[in-house]
This record gives structure tokens, C-alpha cells and sequence, in this order.
């Protein structure tokens, strides 16, 4: 995906500078496995809620009358979904899913803040803060 970055140049505003770049950087994302399914989950501290693809359900599901938007865009939604992951931390968690049309499944804000999961995208892990654990180790010996 291309990004256009304009800026205005001179005295008056009607020149610009375009910049286009690839900006698909996606080493910056942060990916978590159920140790359950084998999923991976994307971890969006910008969204607000947990999102799981419509494609990935067996069953068919009518369209529920719940809508919400994502960068802008409307998205149909099929109801909810309970998922039980296990990412290897203290325990497994039991959590709500938004079902939509979605690629990937998607673990939000919500999901992290009721359960106290820091995201550390450096070393590309969840920490929880509760027990300070990450990926099963206590913080202060985990190697990463």
C-alpha cells in the first residue's frame, strides 16, 4: 500500500511536496498464538474491541443489527462468539468475540485491559502486569 505525504512548500499554500512510500512495515505488528487452535491473533491497542473473522465459524450466521467502523468504514456484523486462548501466560482466558468480515482475528483494548496485559512490541510479547509474567516466566527471568 502506497501513502501519500503532502506538504506545503513556498509562500502560498498551492505547491506541495508528494512523498510516496511503501509503508507496508508489518515487522511492527505484533502477532500472539493460541497455543489452543494454532491462531494468530493481531494485537491493535487502537481497536476497541475483539474482532473474529466470519470465515473462520462453521456455522453461517444472519447479520446482526450491530455496526461499528473501522478507519472509516462501516462493518457488518454476525453476532458474538466465545473463544477460550491460551497464550502462555498465567492462565487461559475466556473472552467475547465480535464476529464481522475481518482477515484475521483481532485481540483490542478491551481485551487487554480487563485481563491487565501490557503489549510490549519491542520484544514482541504480552506482559501481565497482575503477576508480572510473560510467555509463562516470571518478568525478571524471562530472556527477552
Amino acid at each position: 500500500m502506497h501513502r501519500a505525504l503532502y506538504v506545503a512548500a513556498g509562500k502560498r499554500g498551492e505547491q506541495s511536496l508528494v512523498a510516496a512510500s511503501n509503508c507496508n512495515n508489518s515487522t511492527s505488528r505484533l502477532y500472539v498464538t493460541d497455543r489452543l487452535t494454532k491462531t494468530s491473533f493481531l494485537v491493535d491497542t487502537g481497536a476497541e474491541l475483539c474482532v473474529y473473522p466470519r470465515s473462520r465459524l462453521r456455522e453461517r450466521r444472519a447479520h446482526s443489527s450491530y455496526e461499528f467502523a473501522a478507519e472509516g468504514t462501516a462493518v457488518r456484523t454476525y453476532g458474538c462468539t466465545t473463544l477460550r486462548l491460551d497464550f502462555g501466560l498465567r492462565q487461559e482466558f475466556s473472552w467475547r468475540f465480535v464476529v464481522a468480515v475481518v482477515t484475521g482475528p483481532i485481540i483490542g483494548s478491551d481485551f487487554l485491559s480487563f485481563y491487565n496485559l501490557l503489549v510490549d512490541v519491542r520484544h514482541r510479547r504480552l506482559i501481565d502486569v497482575t503477576n508480572f509474567t510473560v510467555n509463562g516466566a516470571p518478568l525478571g527471568t524471562y530472556g527477552g
